[in-house]
């Protein structure tokens, strides 16, 4: 008698539809590493709002130390504090600041330096120069600040500075 014969059917390697099953699941992953990689809108313009709060606490409290009026100025590619000079005055044992002059713009301080937005164009308002005097008890303000459809806002109250 003759034994029949035994089919041995080994599988070697992996079929089409495994393979494109690997593939899928590859796709699906990079796509979701992708949306979760890209940064949100706003994301650098609240960067910057947060930054430039940091800076307008350690100009007002440079100016209570040293006596003298800062202005903070701003357009659409950054923003610079300023600072005016001592003065004489005729008469006076006392100097007085002030702007007409050589204005300080404080290049080698490493918190007050000029700064670049970070993504400019950049709108501020309200515009025009921001006065930190040295009174200890500061004039409420909002900043706003605008870059594309992104906006953020500064805000000064008794509470002191929040990025909103």
């Amino acid at each position: 008698m003759r034994q029949p014969e035994s089919r041995s059917h080994t599988q070697h390697g992996f079929t089409l539809i495994e393979l494109m099953l690997v593939l899928v699941i590859i796709g699906i992953a990079t796509a979701a590493i992708g949306v979760a990689v890209r940064p949100t809108p706003g994301a650098a313009l609240r960067q910057d709002a947060l930054d430039l709060a940091r800076r307008l606490i350690a100009a007002q409290n440079e100016a209570r130390i040293d006596g003298r009026l800062i202005a903070w100025v701003a357009d659409e590619q950054g923003y610079r504090f300023m600072r005016g000079t001592w003065r004489g005055t005729e008469g006076s044992a006392i100097p007085s600041p002030s702007l007409a002059g050589e204005l300080d713009a404080f290049a080698d301080d490493e918190i007050l330096r000029p700064r670049r937005w970070s993504e400019p164009p950049t709108e501020v308002s309200p515009t025009g120069p921001l006065r930190l005097s040295p009174e200890w008890i500061a004039v409420p303000l909002t900043l706003q600040l605008r870059s594309g459809s992104a906006t953020a806002r500064i805000v000064l109250d008794a509470g002191g500075y929040r990025v909103e």
